[in-house]
């Protein structure tokens, strides 16, 4: 099944390494992918527009090129004043879906969750990610995809730092040594 026909939608200059990949050019050894193009259940994102349970595919904020890639755009979470006890509270997870140009190896890394965010590899057992950390090195997939989920289930430790996580791209990189493994 392509690409396009799972719901992925890529964008004009922002999603041209996506474009690349659809059209079967070979992809450099280190490249971007926004978050919002990689996003399958888009019905998660609301475009400009805060509310408890849904993202916020946010394209207005000031200053926007300066903080976020992928001209200006981020994904941002509802803010999070407390942990949750599950993924139904809150916003619904997000399922991310990154198409790789061949089966590996890849590092792989998420950048933009600068407050805690909840990571998972298989859409029900979530772990507490913050930062800019790696989701798998020297990943390897026949299926040329690697598959994960993102939700608001966690607050920041210092009450005076809770508020919205985010998620802006994704970075895919070859790894330097041969024999990598998924980690």
């Amino acid at each position: 099944m392509s690409l396009a026909t799972r719901g992925l939608v890529w964008s004009g200059l922002c999603g041209w390494v996506g474009a690349l990949l659809l059209a079967g050019e070979p992809a450099p050894a280190r490249f971007r992918l926004e978050a919002e193009e990689v996003i399958v259940n888009k019905e998660a994102l609301r475009k400009d527009r805060m509310t408890p349970v849904t993202w916020n595919f946010w394209t207005t904020d000031k200053d926007a090129e300066k903080k976020w890639s992928g001209c200006g755009m981020v994904v941002q979470s509802p803010p999070v004043k407390a942990d949750r006890a599950s993924p139904e509270e809150g916003a619904p997870p997000l399922r991310v879906v990154l198409p790789l140009p061949d089966e590996g190896p890849w590092d792989i890394r998420v950048v933009g969750p600068h407050r805690p965010i909840g990571y998972s590899e298989d859409g029900v057992t979530y772990r507490r990610l913050q930062g800019s950390p790696y989701l798998a090195r020297g990943y390897r997939s026949a299926s040329r995809e690697f598959v994960c989920w993102f939700d608001d289930l966690y607050a920041a430790e210092r009450p005076e730092r809770r508020g919205s996580t985010y998620l802006d791209y994704f970075e895919v990189t070859r790894p330097s040594g041969i024999d990598a493994v998924r980690h």
